[in-house]
């Protein structure tokens, strides 16, 4: 059976490009992922959050960092489980 889970909120950056990190929603929560209010980010697709790979590299590694797992509905990219972290 899988981990329960509490939804922290939905941040939404609407009509605004994921080309860069200068969104008022992605800032927000990535600022709840620091503050410890947010363990686990869902996506519909990886591209929502990011459409740079340097960008998405360093947000992957501060949610590593962290403990922040990640999960996106499209793509088969799920760290919520041992198997989605290799």
């Amino acid at each position: 059976m899988g981990k329960s889970c509490e939804i922290a909120g939905v941040f939404i950056d609407a009509g605004l490009s994921a080309k860069n990190m200068n969104r008022p929603g992605l800032q927000k929560l990535l600022r709840a992922i620091r503050q410890g209010d947010v363990n686990q980010v869902m996506v519909t697709e990886l591209c929502r959050l990011s459409r740079s790979t340097k960008d998405f590299e360093e947000m992957w590694d501060m949610f590593k960092t962290i403990g922040c797992e990640m999960h996106s509905l499209r793509e088969y990219f799920d760290t919520t489980t041992a198997s989605g972290e290799y």
